[in-house]
């Protein structure tokens, strides 16, 4: 049986990630979702000390990044990897180009954090994982209009919607950072392994055209 696939969509607060996945499910019924930091209850437990826990506001970039990095290595193990032997499409809700943009580009980390970024990901995602297994979906969205959308929602709040302005637009250039880094030179829009979508769109536009990524992935 072929390896599926893992598709992740990235996009920094208020882009409508968690809509969209949604909205997936309904698209495309045989996909199995999930979600960083979490997707198995050892995961969770971890979100809740990252995102929710008192304690966790204010940690350092280092203690934080620690943090993801043990998530993910749980939720690759027991989750992604299972499901993609399975030839399931797996679709998350944020992976590594968060932990890029937050936790790096966002909290200022140093530069030696940076270089460790990519051999935590040579080990956990690139070693452990199928070849080319991977796309990224990014809901592009100005951190003011994020910012503005967020400050209207219900629900969970988490250490990173408190954050400030500046600290979202170090994680919007971030995301497109983590783009550039993992693509050829020269490539655009249209590399097979990311896609970036207008999410200050209506949903339903938002949607088609993740639905129309989606497809493209499915069939390459």
């Amino acid at each position: 049986m072929s390896p599926g696939k893992l598709i992740c969509i990235e996009g920094g607060e208020g882009a409508g990630k968690s809509t969209q996945l949604k909205k997936l499910l309904v698209a495309f019924p045989d996909i199995v979702a999930t979600r960083e930091p979490g997707g198995t209850p050892y995961a969770e437990k971890i979100r809740h000390l990252l995102l929710i826990d008192e304690d966790g506001e204010g940690s350092s970039p280092q203690t934080q990044f620690a943090l993801f990095w043990a998530a993910r290595a749980d939720h690759i193990h027991r989750f992604i990897l299972p499901a993609l032997e399975a030839g399931k499409t797996v679709v998350t809700d944020r992976f590594d180009l968060s932990t890029y943009a937050y936790q790096l580009c966002g909290k200022q980390a140093p530069g030696s954090l940076l270089a460790l970024f990519w051999q935590m990901r040579q080990v956990y995602v690139v070693d452990m994982l199928p070849k080319d297994f991977i796309h990224y979906i990014y809901l592009d969205i100005q951190p003011e209009v994020g910012l503005e959308r967020i400050s209207k929602r219900k629900g969970e709040v988490t250490h990173f919607d408190r954050e400030s302005l500046d600290f979202h637009q170090r994680v919007y250039a971030g995301g497109h950072e983590f783009l550039r880094s993992i693509v050829s030179t020269g490539s655009s829009r249209q590399d097979p392994n990311s896609y970036i979508i207008d999410a200050s769109q209506a949903q339903y536009d938002v949607h088609k055209d993740v639905v129309a990524a989606i497809s493209q992935i499915l069939t390459a």
